[in-house]
This record gives C-alpha cells, sequence and structure tokens, in this order.
C-alpha cells in the first residue's frame, strides 16, 4: 500500500484578475440574464438562473436565439478578445497539469443565483463522465458581475482539501485549471451574477 504523497499540489491552482470589464458591459450581462435566462439544468445549483452566449457546442436552439439579441451582438467583439485573453494566460499557467493546449472555449455563460440558498455544490469543471459538459472543460474564468448581495463565497480547494475563500470584487475575474474542486457558497440576501468562460483543449492522458 502506498504511503501518503509529501506533495501534491499544495497551493490551490487559481489566478486572479481585477476590473476585465466596464460597469457597462457588466450591467448589460445582468440584464440580458434577467430578461432571456432560465432555470439550470445542473445538479447541486438550486435556485440558479442562466444565459449561454455564442457556445458552438450547444445542442439547444434557445441558446442561438438569446444570442441574436442586439445587445449580445454588441458585446461579441470585446467578449471575445476577454475569451482569447484568458485562454492565452491558462495556456501560460495550466498546460503543467491539466492539458497540452487550450483551443477555444463554450461560449460565455451568465448566471444569476438568487437567495436564499442559490449555489454550486464542490464539483470539477473537466466531468468526463455522460452528465458532464462536451468536450470537456479544461480551464474555467468566473467573472463577477456586481457586490450587492450576500453569502455567494467562492471556495477553491487545495491539494489536500483545504478550502481557500477567495475574496472577491465585482468585475474581477477568477481562473483555474479543470481539476480544481471548487463551489459557490448559499446566497443568502440578492442575487449574485456571474459570467463564465469555460475553456477546451487536449486533455493529457490517464493511466
Amino acid at each position: 500500500m502506498l504511503a501518503a504523497p509529501s506533495v501534491h499540489n499544495l497551493a490551490p491552482t487559481y489566478l486572479m484578475y481585477q476590473d476585465v470589464m466596464s460597469k457597462e458591459m457588466a450591467q448589460t450581462l445582468m440584464d440580458l440574464v434577467d430578461e432571456k435566462g432560465k432555470e439550470t439544468i445542473w445538479d447541486d445549483n438550486p435556485n440558479c438562473i442562466e444565459l449561454q452566449i455564442s457556445n458552438p457546442f450547444s445542442e439547444d436552439a434557445y441558446w442561438d436565439e438569446a444570442s441574436k439579441d442586439p445587445r449580445v451582438v454588441s458585446l461579441l467583439p470585446n467578449l471575445m478578445d476577454l475569451g482569447q485573453t484568458f485562454l492565452r494566460e491558462a495556456n501560460k499557467h495550466f498546460n503543467n497539469n491539466v492539458c497540452h493546449t487550450i483551443t477555444g472555449n463554450h461560449g460565455f455563460w451568465v448566471m444569476r443565483y438568487d437567495a436564499p440558498g442559490g449555489m454550486f455544490g464542490m464539483h470539477c469543471d473537466a466531468d468526463l463522465g455522460p452528465t458532464g459538459v462536451h468536450p470537456p472543460i479544461v480551464a474555467t474564468a468566473a467573472i463577477l458581475l456586481n457586490d450587492d448581495y450576500e453569502g455567494g463565497e467562492t471556495i477553491v480547494l487545495d491539494g489536500k482539501k483545504h478550502g481557500s475563500y477567495l475574496e472577491r470584487k465585482k468585475r474581477s475575474a477568477v481562473s483555474w485549471d479543470g481539476w480544481a474542486q471548487h463551489q459557490v457558497c448559499p446566497v443568502t440576501k440578492g442575487s449574485r451574477y456571474v459570467c463564465i468562460v469555460h475553456m477546451v483543449g487536449s486533455l493529457r492522458g490517464t493511466i
């Protein structure tokens, strides 16, 4: 039987950025999910409304129709630029663990977590099972759009399953690799808005 490893990804694997988008862009994304979002389908994700924008892998025509909104069309150049920036940063910092190369994304997922209890339980994004996102997610960036709510803390686990509560400010972003276990704690007051960029690429082989 193997002894416990002495070192195993002791620090959480994440990057943090400040002021990644304008307040006008953040407000438009919040307005869009309020008007066009629908209840999420994901397990362990109650009281959450989501809107996908420009997802090339979606099989749901609903998202395609929402992406034709003139406000979405006007935002897409800036969103795409932002997605490419996160992609380049992830390639620099995460290709030693989950993936060889990050090549694209699943579009942009705007989510609204409502009190009481809007949350996302502990999970990792690179879910290779039949109910996971396909193609598999190798990295994620999450942009917090507002701060007028309570609860809803972001926790990322390290290699020994110790949780780090991330200090978040509105319009800031955090990015983690696809294997990082993380969660959104229950929102206790108000609504928490976030824009998610899920990135895809070539996974490292497993044994």
